[in-house]
């Protein structure tokens, strides 16, 4: 039988729900209450590493919305950046675009203005081919109206765009350097459609002098 000298190394008395219970630690100290002291241990770190668990899981699903709210944000700053990407391309290919055709326009014009001339020079004078040729002026009139409401309406465009989109002052600069261009373009038809009728109407009076 135990004596209460010995109990500071085989066991200790406590109180619990007004009774006496005791608390049993072996020898060796290497069980409690029969337990062994590694058991305990590992219940110990099995409500610890739950504890944790726990609480990296509430602390996750509390960050979510504002994961998500960062995501949609990037993705808005994403779209814009394309919309605003898109708008300057689209603009710079239409005023290129505008240029190229009123060059292309002019060049046509010339081209008919030195088959006139030749013609001229050549002596080769036909009332048929000086109708052609009034119906050509005619339908280059008629062109060169359609291309003049084009560049208004491209102008009023540019000027929308611009007072609109933030623009980088690169990017103003290229869009400012192809819109300088259309009005040079479109003089260019001018002067060559002048030509152009000076040539018809000479031929057509080369004609009523024969």
């Amino acid at each position: 039988m135990l004596g209460k000298a010995n109990l500071d190394i085989y066991g200790m008395w406590t109180k619990r729900n007004g009774k006496n219970s005791t608390c049993v630690i072996g020898q060796n100290f290497n069980t409690i209450n029969n337990i062994p002291l590694k058991s305990l241990h590992q219940l110990s770190m099995n409500k610890i590493l739950l504890t944790l668990t726990f609480v990296l899981f509430f602390f996750s699903t509390q960050a979510q919305p504002q994961n998500q709210q960062i995501e949609i944000h990037q993705l808005i700053h994403r779209v814009d950046s394309l919309q605003h990407e898109l708008s300057y391309l689209q603009l710079n290919y239409e005023l290129n675009q505008l240029r190229s055709d009123l060059s292309l326009f002019a060049n046509d014009i010339s081209t008919k203005s030195i088959e006139v001339q030749l013609y001229i020079y050549n002596r080769n004078f036909d009332a048929r081919l000086a109708d052609v040729y009034k119906n050509n002026y005619e339908s280059y009139q008629l062109l060169q109206k359609s291309q003049a409401e084009k560049i208004e309406s491209l102008k009023a465009l540019f000027i929308l765009k611009v007072i609109t989109s933030d623009y980088s002052e690169s990017e103003l600069n290229v869009l400012k350097a192809a819109y300088d261009t259309i009005d040079k373009a479109y003089d260019t038809v001018v002067t060559s459609m002048n030509t152009l009728k000076v040539a018809i109407d000479f031929y057509s009076e080369c004609i009523s002098s024969f």
